[in-house]
C-alpha cells in the first residue's frame, strides 16, 4: 500500500529533507552563537573621544584593526541568522511531511476499511 501512495512518500521525503535542516541548522546555530560570544568577549575599548593626544592620522591607524573586528562579528551575525532560517524551515518542511503522513494514513485506512469484506454493510433483503 505504502510504495502505491504518492502521499505517503512525499510526506517520508519531506520529513526526511526537514529533520536534516534542522539537526543541521540547529548545530550551526549554536556554534555560531559560540562564535559570537567569544568575539564579544574580546576586550572593550572606549570612544577614541576619550583619548586627547589623538589626531584623525592615530584615530584612523587605532580603529582600523576594531572596524575589522566589528565585520568579522557582523558577517557572524549574518551567518547565525540564516542558520536559524534553516533551522525554522526544517521544522516547518518536517511538520508539513508528518501532516502530509498522517491525513494520508487516515485516508488509505479508511479507504481499505470501506473495500474490505468486514467493513462492507449488507442490505437488508426486501422481498
Amino acid at each position: 500500500m505504502a510504495r502505491h501512495n504518492a502521499a505517503l512518500i512525499t510526506g517520508g521525503v519531506l520529513i526526511l529533507l526537514g529533520l536534516g535542516n534542522w539537526a543541521t541548522g540547529h548545530s550551526k546555530v549554536i556554534e555560531h552563537q559560540r562564535l559570537l560570544v567569544a568575539k564579544s568577549a574580546d576586550a572593550q575599548i572606549g570612544h577614541y573621544e576619550e583619548f586627547s593626544l589623538l589626531n584623525a592620522e592615530t584615530n584612523e591607524r587605532l580603529l582600523r584593526p576594531l572596524r575589522a573586528r566589528n565585520d568579522k562579528r557582523a558577517a557572524i551575525v549574518e551567518k547565525l541568522d540564516f542558520y536559524r532560517v534553516v533551522e525554522r524551515g526544517g521544522r516547518l518542511v518536517c511538520s508539513m511531511g508528518l501532516l502530509i503522513v498522517l491525513s494520508a494514513s487516515i485516508v488509505g485506512w479508511y479507504r481499505h476499511r470501506a473495500t474490505s469484506p468486514s467493513g462492507t454493510r449488507s442490505e437488508p433483503a426486501t422481498h
